[in-house]
């Protein structure tokens, strides 16, 4: 319907919405964890963190748990590298995190929570 609306071929909306992460062809998560994967993030261990976080999810990256209620995804710091290794959870910067520190916040989401963990911070 939005290819013919826009006048374009199914396969020109396809690849718009498959290369861009702003666009979902699924609903969100309700909850959704963006991992960095900045070189500030790479050098501090963010490496160790994405594996922890995806161990105690259960998901791999780009993926979400079967009720929906995490997706775990690939993000950017997007200038906040001095938390850096860092995730970002809907949309608020959550670091320095140490591989304990996501498997407590891994934990916490995996149970409906994910407030606790320290070094949260909202960037504009």
């Amino acid at each position: 319907m939005v290819a013919r609306q826009l006048r374009l071929t199914p396969a020109q909306v396809y690849g718009a919405i498959t290369f861009y992460s702003e666009f979902r062809t699924t609903p969100p998560p309700e909850t959704l964890v963006s991992w960095c994967s900045g070189p500030a993030c790479l050098v501090r261990g963010s490496l160790n963190v994405r594996a922890a976080m995806e161990a105690v999810l259960g998901v791999g990256m780009g993926e979400s748990t079967p009720d929906n209620s995490v997706g775990f995804h690939l993000g950017q710091c997007n200038g906040a590298c001095d938390l850096a290794p860092l995730v970002w959870l809907n949309g608020r910067a959550r670091g320095p995190l140490s591989v304990a520190d996501a498997v407590r916040l891994a934990r916490e989401l995996k149970e409906g929570q994910g407030s606790g963990v320290k070094g949260q911070r909202k960037l504009s």
